[in-house]
């Protein structure tokens, strides 16, 4: 009998990673037994290499890394800007604290911390143009999909949103409608084509629309994926399905998760 009050006050007292777009608060999403297991075990090796030697940055990463891919965005960042705070100002820290801003929706601060480290790792162009993108600055995201190693699918629809010629849409991701492993830009690699329905099929035909001007049609495929899968919301497919219906959605209609 105390099994269910004990649940209730668990997911009561559960508090938000962060608020979306739409202020709707966003909860760490589920993850399985066995890989939450070996994040677990993958953030105590880390805790315990940087316990030996604070300034180890694989380290640092490994910690934060899997304190994201738990869920837990905000104890990630603290790690990161711990890291920085001991003067350990090392580039792949700067990318990695900007990758988190993306996921907590703070586009312009990730942005920056990308150009802090884009002087050391020509990697970080994929990530300066994914926050410029997703601030609709469709211009300076194609300009730096130019100097990333694998623009992707966001270097297609940048380059189609910026005006300019793009080249043949990639190959989608496979997107079974689960939560996959966080796939940050620069690494979205397909796996094949996939059905008509994915989200990915579904974001390209709202860009489509969005376009050419038709922001009903685009929002009427934008919100069912916006309010039912937001257990997705640390994908990168996710938060730029999130941006792009924030900037359409009618005040106060968006159906907030309970």
């Amino acid at each position: 009998m105390l099994l269910l009050p004990l649940a209730l006050a668990a997911l009561v007292s559960q508090q938000p990673e962060t608020m979306s777009l739409l202020k709707a608060p966003l909860y760490p999403p589920p993850v399985p037994r066995a890989e939450r297991a070996r994040l677990e075990d993958e953030a105590a090796q880390a805790r315990s290499d940087i316990a030996h030697d604070p300034a180890d940055v694989d380290a640092i990463i490994r910690l934060a890394r899997a304190q994201r891919d738990l869920g837990h965005v905000g104890d990630s960042l603290e790690t990161l800007t711990r890291a920085l705070e001991a003067k350990n100002d090392a580039p792949l820290i700067h990318l990695e604290r900007g990758r988190g801003f993306i996921i907590i929706r703070k586009f312009d601060v990730a942005e920056k911390e990308f150009r802090k480290a884009v002087e050391s790792l020509p990697e970080a162009h994929c990530d300066i143009a994914f926050s410029a993108y997703l601030l609709a600055d469709y211009k300076q995201a194609n300009d730096e999909y130019g100097k990333c190693s694998e623009p992707g699918l966001f270097g297609y629809l940048a380059a189609k949103r910026a005006g300019a010629a793009a080249a043949a849409m990639p190959a989608l991701p496979d997107d079974k409608n689960a939560r996959a492993p966080i796939k940050l830009p620069g690494s979205l690699t397909s796996k094949g084509a996939k059905e008509e329905s994915s989200v990915y099929r579904t974001y390209v035909n709202a860009v489509d629309r969005l376009i050419a001007n038709d922001k009903v049609g685009a929002r009427e495929l934008l919100k069912p994926v916006v309010e039912k899968q937001e257990d997705r919301w640390m994908e990168p497919i996710y938060v730029a399905v999130e941006a792009d219906y924030a900037r359409i959605a009618p005040p106060g209609k968006h159906k907030k998760k309970k």
